[in-house]
């Protein structure tokens, strides 16, 4: 590996000087260019005879990661000033232009500092500051990634107004990012202007044919705080993008039934960000990060929903549409998926907006819608075998706040009246055709997502979105109803949740266990123990574990096998649970993730503690070996920098 610094004139005449910024309307912003999306889809760069060539230039730009509803040429207070990565001569993009080669290619890529001076980059979060954390930009441009497979690697480092560049061989095969800061700042706290500096790179293996249907996102997310410590002013800013765009402008992808699906997923990001498949399982084909990448062997390729990605993070899925329809994927953090505004502004609040069309005017952020064709072939629903009647309730609590949760109606009992916190449990059976009537008794519409579940489109619960053929997922309005029908196909663990209003509905509340049972099997309380995760970090609605911050001991009796299932349904919180004898794990083992059986390969007994964010479950083995006191613990760190909690459930064995 080989680095060359050089002279600024030097490339700029052997290359050709970057494109003038481009001119506006009259009428519309001054400054900057405007960053285009990258879809991803078309490499950078030129690649000759076994020798990858690129410049990359950073520079200041200009990006719109919110939806606009603007007329044409009227200032947008959305549009905000990034800084982004371009290839010589051409426009800046959101992410930075895709590098993609061969293993064995040999790699030149040349990184241009074309950044100003005195430039205030922003300040992260209280809980993401560090002593090197700067709100001015420094001289020098670091640069990481480049060189992927060496975890050793320095960063490339580029004074302002200079050239370096870097060669080596690519030998790794794998999906890895670059990314750049012009500051000291680690990925947890790459938050400011400079966040957007990142692009996709991408080593395929040796004799092996890219798949030129496979797709690569990449997250990138900004969130600048003012800093009143800098003569510079900073602008509050906070956005979040795929590939550039956030919900609803990102990109509508489109299959076949029967189509396989590859995707590639780089969290190039200072947040976690669980992201979750609705209608479909996906095979997890491997994990990494920006400096190596790990393919798991066929036997240990887990089947989940939702895949919880730690900063830096990559991952690879495959899946395969069964069913016509709409749906989404989406991170499951609820401030990510939610339209948001700076913290200082009152002009653009997105209180109100029109119900029938929820889902595209009350989402933003990070999500994909897809779209599954039908072919022309109607959906034949067999007639249910089992009927449940859920019923969305509401009242004060004792603090004045609102308590909305589930109840059941069943016949020839009076109708309920008082919300159960979190909701009763679901019993379905596999591959019995089910109907759950929800009736809305709340004094606002509602609509239902079955998270994890394999059904229809127009049942999932995305209203004005989920779709089959003419029928369209609709809200359900205050004393309105709506009958759902699914025929499970896997037992497992699963989640109802709101997915309407989820700031308030889902906090308060609007969330239960969902469990599927093989044919002939009946559930047995005293063996099988659900404990389901709700509230938030911080709050109003803190986290509890089935509704409740305390509880007495739970009991167990030693030598007896139970199921643990553990449901994670915060408003975005990570979450390590651990199940605890004299403050060690024991051991349990794994038996499933997300509803589905994990491959024998990976049930075997491990120590019993897991990294959690919302929207996955898990389901254990355990046997008591012998009596005592141990307890479940939950611990987390608060988003406000506080010091962590630990939540704690005492269980007593005998």
């Amino acid at each position: 590996m080989l680095a060359i610094r050089i002279p600024a004139f030097v490339v700029a005449l052997l290359v050709g000087c970057s494109a003038p910024p481009a001119e506006h309307p009259p009428g519309t912003q001054p400054g900057p260019p405007l960053a285009l999306a990258n879809d991803n889809r078309a490499p950078a760069g030129v690649l000759r005879d076994g020798v990858f060539e690129i410049e990359l230039e950073a520079t200041v730009t200009r990006w719109r990661g919110e939806p606009s509803d603007l007329a044409e040429g009227a200032a947008d207070p959305r549009v905000v000033t990034v800084l982004a990565f371009r290839e010589a001569g051409r426009e800046p993009t959101i992410p930075g232009p895709l590098i993609r080669v061969p293993q064995g290619t040999e790699i030149r890529v040349r990184v241009r500092n074309s950044l100003p001076e005195r430039l205030s980059i922003g300040m992260p979060a209280a809980s993401l500051r560090t002593a090197q954390t700067a709100a001015l930009a420094s001289d020098t441009l670091s640069v990481h990634g480049l060189s992927p497979g060496d975890p050793d690697a320095p960063p490339l480092r580029v004074s302002r107004g200079e050239v370096n560049e870097l060669r080596y061989r690519a030998d790794t095969p794998g999906t890895f990012f670059y990314w750049a800061t012009p500051s000291s700042r680690a990925i947890r706290s790459w938050t400011g202007i400079d966040a957007q500096l990142t692009g996709a790179l991408v080593v395929d293996p040796m004799g092996v044919e890219p798949d030129p249907e496979e797709r690569i996102f990449v997250i990138t997310m900004l969130d600048q705080l003012p800093d009143s410590d800098e003569e510079l002013p900073s602008v509050d800013y906070f956005r979040r993008a795929i590939n550039g765009l956030s919900w609803p402008d990102t990109e509508r992808l489109e299959y076949e039934i029967g189509d396989v699906v590859r995707w590639r997923w780089i969290n190039a990001s200072f947040e976690s960000h669980p992201m979750h498949l609705h209608g479909f399982h996906f095979r997890l084909l491997g994990r990494g990060d920006w400096k190596s990448e790990t393919l798991f062997p066929p036997d240990e390729t887990p089947l989940v929903v939702t895949e919880h990605m730690l900063p830096g993070t990559t991952f690879r899925m495959e899946w395969e549409p069964s069913r016509a329809g709409n749906w989404i994927i989406h991170c499951h953090f609820r401030d990510h998926i939610i339209p948001t505004v700076e913290r200082s502004s009152e002009a653009l609040e997105h209180d109100v907006h029109n119900l029938e069309q929820h889902a595209l005017e009350a989402m933003a952020g990070l999500a994909v819608g897809v779209t599954v064709n039908d072919g022309g072939e109607a959906v034949v629903e067999p007639p249910p075998a089992e009927r449940i009647r859920l019923v969305a309730l509401e009242e004060r609590g004792d603090d004045g706040e609102w308590i909305r949760g589930f109840a059941l109606e069943r016949d020839g009992e009076a109708p309920p009246s008082t919300p159960i916190v979190p909701g009763p449990p679901l019993l379905l059976t596999r591959g019995k055709t089910t109907e759950i009537e929800v009736v809305n008794r709340l004094s606002d519409p509602t609509t239902i997502h079955w998270h994890g579940m394999e059904l229809e489109s127009v049942y999932d619960g995305v209203a004005g979105w989920s779709r089959t053929r003419s029928r369209v997922a609709p809200l359900i309005e205050t004393n309105g109803s709506f009958a759902v029908r699914m025929q499970p196909p896997r037992a497992g663990t699963f989640i109802y949740h709101t997915h309407m209003d989820e700031t308030l509905q889902l906090l308060q509340g609007m969330v239960g266990p969902l469990l599927v049972l093989e044919p002939g099997d009946t559930y047995d309380w005293a063996l099988d123990r659900v404990y389901l995760i709700g509230g938030q970090e911080e709050g109003d609605y803190p986290i509890t574990v089935n509704g409740a911050r305390e509880a007495p001991p739970e009991q167990f009796e030693s030598d007896r096998s139970y199921r643990l299932r553990f449901l994670h349904i915060t408003a975005g919180a990570e979450i390590v649970v651990s199940l605890l004898r004299d403050g060690e794990p024991v051991t349990w083992t794994p038996l499933a993730k997300d509803g589905a059986d994990l491959p024998p390969a990976l049930q075997v007994p491990a120590r019993a503690m897991f990294l959690t964010h919302t929207g996955e479950t898990f389901d254990f083995e355990w046997t008591p070996e012998r009596p005592g006191s141990l307890a479940i613990s939950l611990r987390y760190q608060p988003f406000n920098g506080s010091e962590e909690v630990e939540l704690s459930r005492p269980i007593a064995v005998r």
